[in-house]
């Protein structure tokens, strides 16, 4: 039963590396070095499909029993390191943001950034019902200086055309 964890804990050790390549593959996709990094960390644990082809392998006589034991302990393992190491994501791109970074296309025009128009003085997060309320009640005191936020694409051009100053972009985004 030894041996058997000590398998499991040396696959789960794996996952940095698994993480390495997808934060790549994603970068190679032409993502932004933060969303590259998120990705990875949630694509970078075990997947349950492997406990599938496991089984189908031992009833075929290609493996040992043991091994879906080993896999569903590594599977384990990796939810466990996975959920972690994304519930301090952000703080750790925070502390890495400068090395995670040199990995993104400098040339490249994302879709999701934006620059703050140099007369704002203040930013609503968020246009939904509330958000929107609060930008309308802030623009009648301070006028052109306010502007508002919001993560859904489709509502920053609705509100655009409807003459509000609203911008897309993600406010968890630490880039911001």
């Amino acid at each position: 039963m030894v041996e058997i964890v000590k398998i499991s804990a040396l696959l789960a050790l794996l996952i940095p590396i698994k993480s390495f390549y997808m934060f790549n593959f994603h970068g190679l996709l032409g993502q932004r070095a933060r969303t590259s990094y998120l990705n990875s960390l949630l694509l970078g644990n075990y997947s349950a499909f492997g406990l599938i082809v496991v089984a189908l392998s031992i009833s075929l006589g290609w493996l040992s029993n043991e091994w879906l034991v080993i896999l569903a302990l590594a599977l384990s393992f990796s939810f466990i390191i996975t959920s972690v190491s994304y519930r301090y994501s952000h703080r750790i791109y925070g502390l890495f943001k400068d090395f995670i970074t040199r990995f993104e296309d400098k040339d490249r025009g994302y879709d999701d950034t934006f620059n703050l128009p140099d007369d704002a003085e203040l930013l609503i997060v968020g246009m939904g019902r509330v958000g929107k309320g609060t930008y309308t009640a802030l623009a009648q005191k301070m006028g052109h200086r306010v502007y508002g936020l919001d993560a859904d694409e489709d509502r920053a051009k609705l509100l655009q055309a409807q003459g509000v100053r609203a911008l897309f972009g993600d406010a968890e985004d630490a880039d911001l």
